[in-house]
């Protein structure tokens, strides 16, 4: 576990202003897949039609704490299936 907790995902974002508004992107991951930014900014660029110089456009990330219900809502439907597998193989 370290400092911030055991169940965070690391959530890019960009956005690019244009006349007509200001649109976003978001994707969240894996904190230890240690992705690369300027590969986000480049994938986030192509989203949004823009380049990742373009002066209207912004690209970061931050860690993020998943809330409490999404956290349990995993930990119910893991255990839904491992008790499901379990009942499954003592069928066999």
């Amino acid at each position: 576990m370290n400092d911030h907790g055991p169940y965070q995902v690391e959530l890019y974002y960009a956005y690019q202003k244009c006349e007509s508004g200001i649109y976003h992107a978001f994707e969240a991951v894996d904190p230890a897949a240690n992705m690369d930014g300027d590969k986000m900014a480049e994938k986030f660029a192509a989203v949004l039609d823009t380049y990742p110089e373009d002066e209207r456009f912004s690209c970061n990330s931050m860690l993020i704490q998943l809330p409490a219900s999404v956290v349990q809502m995993i930990e119910d439907n893991a255990l839904k299936g491992y008790f499901a597998s379990q009942r499954e193989l003592g069928q066999k």
